[in-house]
């Protein structure tokens, strides 16, 4: 046997591995694609939960933003020695979706786990007031978590304003209420963490782990292709007459 009949003949019996493997793909990928659809519903139905609970977190931030507005506009608001507002930062929660590029079924790139294809974070709900669900993008993503929406600085509260009056309507003292309302926006957003992590997230746990295994079947597919045009190219090659006296 000529070496060119032995390099033709390698390369034939490699490409008919590479073409089974190629064919053999679906078969590796439908089933998990079947679990992934599965998990999406209850996923769905979980982050409708959290984004509603989110609400709730945000109609409370609205009422410390408006009691804020009530301290900040007349003389009640507390300065340091410089006279700059002394307070913190309270942000509306924003429900994301942590994303993956191995999500997107064409991606064949070699990092599952980056996200050139739909960037960090996909909003499941606005981060505004009122505070809005996104339907559309419920149950997407490896992972729910809390992002920031808009931000305003929480002042605190003198007893007093400049002319000696209270800072207090009939509510009670700005100042009592402030600290109630911080005290509700982080019991609001306790009870929706700890719901979030023991049921979303541990769906999306799983649904990460079957989006990378079917990654590793899609770029195997793909690098499997690649190999194909390879081989059909050495193999055209070595039978093109025009080829002969490389190969005599």
């Amino acid at each position: 046997m000529s070496f060119k009949q032995r390099i033709i003949d390698e390369a034939k019996r490699e490409l008919g591995y590479v073409v089974e493997s190629i064919a053999q793909t679906p078969s590796l990928i439908d089933p998990l694609q079947e679990v992934l659809d599965d998990y999406k519903i209850p996923a769905s139905r979980y982050d409708k939960e959290v984004a509603e609970l989110t609400i709730l977190v945000n109609e409370k931030v609205r009422e410390l933003q408006v009691l804020t507005g009530l301290i900040t506009g007349g003389t009640c608001g507390t300065t340091n020695g410089d006279g700059d507002p002394v307070g913190i930062a309270v942000q509306y929660d924003v429900v994301n979706g942590g994303r993956n590029d191995s999500e997107d079924i064409t991606f064949t790139g070699d990092n599952p786990y980056g996200i050139s294809v739909y960037g960090e974070n996909t909003a499941m709900t606005t981060g505004t007031n009122p505070t809005t669900i996104v339907t559309a993008n419920l149950g997407i993503g490896v992972t729910t978590r809390i992002g920031a929406g808009t931000t305003f600085l929480a002042q605190e509260s003198d007893s007093s304003d400049d002319d000696g009056d209270a800072c207090s309507n009939g509510s009670g003292t700005y100042s009592a209420q402030r600290t109630a309302l911080l005290n509700e926006i982080a019991a609001r957003r306790a009870t929706r963490d700890a719901f979030m992590n023991k049921t979303v997230n541990s769906l999306k746990n799983e649904m990460k782990s079957k989006y990378t295994q079917r990654h590793s079947h899609v770029w195997g597919r793909q690098k499997a292709i690649e190999r194909k045009a390879e081989l059909e190219n050495l193999i055209s090659i070595a039978e093109d007459s025009d080829n002969a006296s490389y190969f005599t």
